[in-house]
């Protein structure tokens, strides 16, 4: 039945004029005769009846927003039937426009208005979770923003249509709103617990929208993106989303971290209420940039001998790796839950702005002749080893140009583990670069000379794929841009030849990985990037070889590499501790071959010339970073020797590049 102005819902509300459509029915503005205030008036339309439980949503979302006794949340002044037998709910006119309105109309907000919106959604979060009531759809079209005259923004919370009341029943019916399976909610706001369970309702699915509120304010994206359902939920199991500050630089880096604890694998690491998420919020944006560091972070060398003495021979196991079994910590290869269920997802609203994911790799890419790597569009082309950049400055008072990271260890299980399997290097001096007249050396190499350094320990093997998974999980490490490469500034090109994303290739080297992501990782395990000449020590050892290995020449025995006889033309990395004969004189291995290696220090052609004799930590200036060593991609034998070095941008993401880590 058409409504008409002057019809009277109650006996104190008439109809004053028609103001547009919900997405249930009619919404009219009404006139409260009692009240003497308009009041917005929403009617269930006939078609609405149409889809299951719609009636019983209608009811709830009178039945719920009247509950909440919150200024930021619309109010309900009364709700039924008209004589006709239509639903309706009065309520509380809205002078403003939706957030999300405010985004397609200006972009972008500041984080100050960013923070005002989260504080204030969140008191009445708060206030619906204190009454066991959980919304189950926030997102920008339903936060609504009043402008006073001052300026200042006034938040409410409106549609509680999609509301999960006390043990999810209908208050007027006792229908259940929600089936086994059933997913209520807009998909690129819903939360990693209701992927994996969609039945797992509580205040988190609420706290984890906010969180995408927030990130698609500053940004303008949403964090979590596919094409199809199955490849949103499988972002969201995985945790890849773009840090904010990578889309927008001028916001303050700690905000990466916290979207990091907002997204959490561990919901016990993310906040608990809506108004500790907001305060934490306003922490990350007045906690400064960090400066660079004047020192290396102090070692808690103490604390990682007792935990690993108190965990004893139990914590190494046997890791059997290219034939020959080398000491290893238990870290088996994760299994995602399965991304099915948000195919049950209730609301027909898509996740606006939502892109394709890069698509599944295939087998990896082929070499072509002897002495290059694949001629594939879908890997990029082989480095150039002769490549050097030279940058201008001369160290002073260099030192590791890292501060510490402000998030959370991984647990000490998996840290004494990982301590336990790396290498130890004993203090004392080594042969460090390549001396005047060898040939095959560059002039970055030179001039050699006898360097001492502390003892320290290094990872046996890489960081595989499956271990990088585990800091993923743990809500600290990202996968941004892991299954692609990007070369000297240029663009990101999907590659077949980048590991992660397949389950083949677990127990691989983490590779397409860049500086950034390698050193975040290792401080999680409370460890670091190892410094260039702690990399060189641990491949060369002390009795000045060029080669991990003995010898003066590079051979497929010995190295992952591109050229040579049978077991040679590798086509792509290989597992972890492959091709164990070329493991160096202290027992690490793959120092020469499978991928070329980030290190901590900063990048200068002539620092040889300067840096100190002891314990040398890389200049203070720089842009670049150095990558030691040579990787499945070259052919050429002298790129394989331990004294190999070049300075790529921080941002490089190769198929070539991997790293380990140090203490």
């Amino acid at each position: 039945m058409g409504r008409a102005p002057g019809e009277k819902v109650t006996d104190r509300v008439e109809l004053v004029r028609p103001l547009g459509e919900g997405s249930m029915g009619e919404i009219w503005v009404g006139r409260h005769l009692t009240l003497q205030t308009d009041v917005a008036v929403k009617f269930m339309s006939a078609s609405s009846l149409e889809h299951e439980g719609a009636a019983a949503r209608f009811r709830v979302e009178a039945a719920a927003a009247a509950r909440i006794k919150s200024p930021h949340v619309v109010r309900v002044f009364d709700h039924g039937e008209t004589p006709d037998g239509t639903a309706f709910i009065v309520m509380e006119l809205l002078e403003g426009r939706s957030l999300q309105e405010r985004l397609d109309a200006e972009g972008p907000l500041s984080p100050e208005l960013v923070h005002d919106v989260l504080r204030q959604v969140a008191l009445a979060l708060d206030e619906a979770h204190d009454k066991e009531i959980v919304h189950r759809d926030v997102k920008p079209q339903n936060i609504v923003l009043t402008e006073h005259r001052s300026g200042d923004v006034f938040v409410k919370l409106v549609d509680f249509g999609s509301a999960k009341l006390p043990r999810g029943l209908d208050p007027a019916t006792g229908e259940r709103l929600t089936q086994p399976g059933m997913l209520i909610g807009t998909p690129g706001y819903v939360s990693r617990d209701l992927v994996e369970d969609a039945q797992a309702v509580d205040a988190r699915a609420d706290l984890w929208a906010l969180g995408v509120v927030a990130y698609k304010c500053l940004t303008g994206e949403l964090p979590f993106r596919g094409e199809e359902l199955e490849d949103l939920a499988r972002a969201i199991q995985e945790g890849r989303f773009t840090r904010p500050s990578r889309r927008r630089p001028d916001l303050p880096k700690a905000l990466d971290d916290w979207f990091a604890m907002v997204f959490a694998h561990d919901a016990s690491r993310r906040p608990d209420t809506a108004s500790s998420l907001a305060r934490s919020f306003q922490e990350a944006l007045s906690r400064p940039d960090p400066a660079p560091a004047t020192s290396f972070p102090k070692e808690r060398l103490l604390l990682a001998v007792l935990v690993a003495a108190g965990l004893g021979v139990g914590a190494v196991i046997a890791l059997r790796v290219g034939g020959e079994t080398a000491p290893g910590p238990a870290i088996p290869s994760p299994t995602a839950p399965s991304a099915s269920s948000l195919a049950t997802v209730a609301s027909p609203t898509s996740a606006s702005g939502a892109s394709a994911a890069p698509p599944e790799p295939s087998a990896a890419p082929s070499a072509t002749s002897s002495t290059s790597a694949s001629a594939s569009p879908s890997a990029e082309p082989p480095p150039d080893d002769s490549a050097t950049v030279a940058t201008s400055g001369a160290p002073d008072g260099a030192t590791h140009p890292d501060p510490p990271m402000p998030i959370e260890r991984a647990p000490d299980a998996l840290v004494a583990a990982l301590a336990a399997q790396r290498v130890p290097i004993p203090a004392g001096e080594f042969f460090m670069g390549c001396a005047q007249g060898d040939a095959d050396c560059a002039e970055h190499e030179k001039p050699g000379r006898r360097v001492y350094l502390d003892a320290y320990t290094i990872d046996r093997v890489e960081v595989s794929v499956a271990l990088y998974t585990r800091c993923v999980q743990a809500g600290v490490c990202n996968v941004e841009g892991l299954r692609s490469f990007r070369l000297r500034g240029g663009e990101a090109t999907l590659s077949t030849a980048c590991n992660w994303g397949l389950e083949q290739r677990q127990n691989h080297p983490l590779n397409c990985v860049d500086y950034e992501a390698a050193h975040r990782f290792c401080y999680w395990v409370d460890a670091r990037l190892p410094t260039e000449a702690e990399w060189e020590k641990a491949a060369r050892g002390t009795d000045g070889r060029k080669f991990p290995w003995s010898g003066d020449f590079a051979v497929c025995t010995f190295a992952v590499m591109a050229e040579g006889a049978e077991g040679c033309r590798a086509h792509g990395t290989w597992p972890t501790g492959s091709k164990p004969g070329g493991k160096s004189p202290f027992g690490v291995f793959n120092m020469a071959g499978n991928v070329r290696e980030w290190v901590a220090d900063r990048y200068l052609a002539d620092y040889f010339a300067t840096a100190p004799a002891k314990n040398p930590p890389g200049p203070n200036v720089g842009g670049m970073r150095v990558v030691k060593g040579g990787g499945w991609a070259n052919a050429v034998g002298k790129f394989f020797r331990a004294s190999v070095r070049e300075g790529f941008e921080p941002d490089t993401r190769a198929t070539f590049l991997g790293f380990r880590c140090a203490r």
